[in-house]
């Protein structure tokens, strides 16, 4: 390996060590709604409003048919585990399921990364649930202000291992010119 393509390795690995790695901004999620979005209310109607679905959680009696509407100017999809068609639902567009067992029904539109809702069916539902805004939704990394430290280690690691071969002294008897 001549001395151009070592420095050139060295300067690479030292870039990726330097440059902070941050989340990636995958679309979709209900980052911009706020953590109120994440507040269980009572009522009959999830709308899709910039990539969210609001409320976040739904809380409905049994029996009760709960609307989809699509307020976006793009599709959606609501697709939850044993229910709902997958189905696009496009800009103005609804669907509908009725929710007859109590239980939490969780949902997501798999065109968005993120977005996700709930619906929660108990025969409890005059009074809106109230619980702290479940934090781990939005992100499963540990993060700190905006820094991924599982991806800053990683990529200190490759620049770690990249500058090891950038210097890594050749065996004797080989040749180095080009």
């Amino acid at each position: 390996m001549n001395g151009r393509m070592q420095r050139f390795l060295l300067f690479g690995s030292l870039v990726m060590a330097a440059v902070p790695a941050t989340p990636a901004a995958a679309g979709g999620g209900c980052h911009s709604a706020g953590p109120e979005s994440a507040q269980p209310m009572a009522g009959t109607t999830v709308e899709m409003v910039g990539n969210c679905f609001l409320p976040g959680v739904l809380t409905v009696d049994p029996g009760t048919t709960v609307r989809f509407a699509n307020q976006d100017d793009i599709a959606h999809v609501v697709l939850g585990t044993g229910w709902g068609s997958g189905e696009v639902v496009a800009p103005g567009k609804a669907v509908e399921h009725r929710f007859v067992q109590p239980g939490t029904f969780a949902y997501s539109c798999y065109l968005h990364p993120g977005m996700n809702g709930a619906i929660v069916v108990s025969q409890a539902t005059a009074t809106p649930v109230t619980a702290p805004a479940p934090a781990a939704l939005a992100s499963s990394s540990t993060t700190s202000g905006g820094v991924d430290f599982g991806l800053l280690a990683l990529g200190g690691l490759g620049g770690a291992v990249l500058g090891a071969l950038a210097t890594r002294r050749l065996k004797p008897g080989r040749d180095t010119a080009h």
